[in-house]
């Protein structure tokens, strides 16, 4: 525990021990209104929330009653009503007024509990449901208050984060009731990343609540298709009422279509989904075909698996050697524009994480035969003689390069990720809603954003506004963007970092297209937060086809980056043996 949290978990401490655990409100002896169940199928959940160490204030004076109305009248499942006062202005009073205006509708009481003194204020405060931060406790404690929670009748929603707060959650589960949450925001800088609960989905035993960051349609969604059963909506809620309706209806009806597909009627998407079978993905297995498995949707698998390969190569690299990459860590890699059979297997071997084949206009224009032979080379190189994944690393990811949605190249490839040999889509096309929106629902996609100046930052904002995951950022040259191999401008770059991202809690590392080569990759992976680095032309003999030198002293420099060429470790290949979630 360190920065914002420890400041307001100290701060709660010195309240509790000042004012008593009912802080001074006039909250009752006996309980005022029944005990609901909390989210038992699953749903929207709305907040009050007035103010946040982020953000600041929000909505000071916030009617606690009225706001309540309104999400209930616009289908919330239930209510997270904050009563953290110094960095979120919440109180118990709102808690005590809402419970009374209604009586049979499910309340979260949301705040930094600690004690059993705790447990009890929320239940004669009329909480249904209580948050429970499993890093703020050891296992034994957590389980307690769950314990607690659970005699009144309330049920104990814990949050996790952090690959050790599992194994908490996973041993309170096997002994009580009680729904996992999320949280995409770092409580220690209040940051957020949608990628993490991607990555967290695949290891929980019960189902669980996408909590932080969901503030547009789109982002309901994105959770939906991850296979989380509610999300949690604060700021976005309370500052667009005028879209409530339309997130709720988003992620409801997303859910429910990944629940009618799949069969599931009424049972939780991520119920089933093992983060250790995820690894085994290949054509003629269940999870190789979506029409066999559909309960894992492509557009929520690509971000899984995307989430596991990062977790994947952060595990490889010694904590004395993050310093080697302004990130902190090295990046994915991705080569594009693959044609031959030969180039895909350098690219295994050397340890690429991504492999891009395109279907779009392009000397390096690939076709649905080549895919599928690549496929059978990824098959015998992680899964020989139709065995499991002896290397026990998550594959490389196929991804299908498209530029008009429309076209019959395009088709073929949208085809192809449904089947499960492409696992998403990288859309290089225009990028306004109108066209954005007409992009297929059910797919993995993440989309390319030009740039040439510094003026381009509007249009990353506008993409970051949207709820757009990741963007690849690519040189444009004149009217060509794409296959330049001109490295982007680093005026540009600067830019993009020093201005930050629309809303500045949002975690956005760079993803990185152009001119990428041994000559110019490592001065920046060493100057900039680059998360993904996706090279093709740079490394070609001519196009379409990479010579295997070039690929080589590209890996090597991403291994040693500027600063850091003695001692940074070697990337780690596909043929590792170790994986660990991180």
């Amino acid at each position: 525990m360190d920065d914002i949290l420890q400041r307001i978990v100290q701060q709660r401490r010195e309240d509790l021990a000042r004012r008593g655990p009912a802080l001074g409100y006039p909250v009752p002896l006996e309980r005022q209104r029944p005990v609901n169940p909390f989210l038992s199928a699953g749903g929207v959940i709305l907040e009050i929330k007035r103010a946040s160490p982020s953000r600041g204030a929000i909505a000071l004076d916030l009617d606690a009653v009225q706001t309540a109305r309104t999400y209930i009248e616009a289908g919330a499942k239930a209510i997270s009503i904050l009563t953290e006062e110094h960095y979120f202005k919440g109180n118990l009073q709102d808690l005590l007024e809402v419970g009374k205006a209604f009586p049979h509708h499910p309340l979260l009481r949301k705040d930094f509990i600690l004690t059993d003194d705790d447990i009890a204020v929320s239940y004669r405060a009329g909480a249904d449901g209580v948050l429970l931060i499993a890093r703020l406790f050891d296992t034994d404690t957590l389980l307690h208050l769950a314990e607690q929670t659970v005699r009144f009748g309330m049920k104990p929603l814990i949050e996790v984060r952090e690959e050790e707060d599992l194994p908490k959650l996973r041993f309170v589960a096997e002994r009580l009731p009680c729904l996992a949450g999320v949280n995409s925001r770092d409580l220690r800088t209040f940051t957020i990343d949608p990628l993490l609960p991607a990555l967290r989905i695949t290891e929980l035993p019960v189902p669980a609540i996408y909590e932080s960051g969901v503030q547009t349609p789109f982002q309901a969604s994105y959770a939906a298709h991850l296979g989380y059963t509610g999300i949690l909506v604060g700021e976005g809620a309370v500052r667009q009422k005028e879209q409530i309706s339309l997130l709720i209806r988003h992620f409801t009806q997303t859910r429910n279509q990944l629940q009618g597909s799949s069969g599931l009627s009424g049972e939780s998407p991520q119920e089933g989904i093992s983060g250790s079978s995820l690894g085994d993905l290949r054509p003629g297995t269940g999870r190789g075909n979506r029409q066999e498995n559909s309960a894992l949707p492509a557009a929520g698998e690509l971000w899984r698996r995307l989430a596991q390969r990062r977790a994947y190569r952060q595990s490889q690299v010694p904590i004395e050697s993050h310093r080697y990459w302004r990130l902190g860590a090295p990046p994915l890699v991705k080569i594009c524009g693959l044609t031959r059979l030969e180039d895909v297997q350098h690219c295994l071997t050397l340890g690429a994480d991504l492999l891009g084949f395109i279907f779009a206009p392009s000397p390096r224009k690939t076709d649905v035969a080549f895919v599928r032979q690549a496929r059978a080379l990824l098959s015998s190189f992680y899964f020989p003689e139709g065995k499991g994944n002896t290397r026990d690393v998550p594959h490389p990811l196929f991804i299908g390069v498209i530029s008009d949605v429309q076209s019959p190249a395009a088709q073929e490839a949208l085809r192809l990720v449904r089947e499960g040999l492409l696992d998403g889509i990288q859309y290089h096309g225009p990028l306004d809603e109108e066209v954005l929106a007409q992009l297929p629902d059910d797919v993995g996609r993440y989309v390319v954003l030009p740039v040439s100046q510094p003026a381009d930052r509007e249009a990353y904002q506008v993409l970051q506004k949207r709820g757009e995951v990741r963007i690849l950022l690519d040189r444009r040259v004149g009217n060509q963007s794409g296959g330049t191999g001109i490295p982007i401008q680093d005026e540009v770059l600067d830019t993009l970092i020093t201005q930050g991202p629309a809303g500045s809690s949002f975690y956005s590392p760079l993803w990185i297209a152009g001119g990428l080569s041994a000559e110019t990759v490592g001065s920046l992976l060493s100057r900039y937060p680059v998360e993904l680095v996706d090279a093709s032309s740079r490394l070609e003999s001519e196009p379409g086809k990479k010579d295997p030198q070039k690929l080589r002293a590209f890996f090597a420099a991403i291994a040693h980056p500027e600063g850091g060429k003695e001692e940074a470790p070697a990337r780690a290949s596909n043929q590792h043996k170790e994986y660990q979630h991180g």
